[in-house]
């Protein structure tokens, strides 16, 4: 598996995942329609100094897409996710 950020390029595979009720049952958002799908990507295209990252997750072998992962905050200073 290699990692990635999500481009442009990736908005159907990311409306795939995101629009599916069966997966955002997992999420804490709703299903998304595609213009949804690209504020998701926009969201994350420039990650250097937010304290939110999302990857696109992509076979190593045919670059396939597999999902996503990441982290919605992060304590630079800890070195952490925030306490519960």
């Amino acid at each position: 598996m290699k990692f990635r950020l999500l481009t442009h390029a990736d908005i159907e595979a990311v409306h795939r995942q995101f629009s599916d009720p069966d997966m955002c049952s997992y999420f804490s958002e709703p299903p998304c329609d595609r213009e949804e799908a690209i504020a998701i990507i926009d969201h994350y295209l420039q990650p250097e100094g937010k304290d939110y990252l999302r990857y696109g997750m992509f076979d190593i072998e045919t670059d396939a897409f597999i999902g996503t992962c990441g982290y919605h905050y992060w304590d630079q200073e800890r070195k952490q996710d925030p306490p519960p």
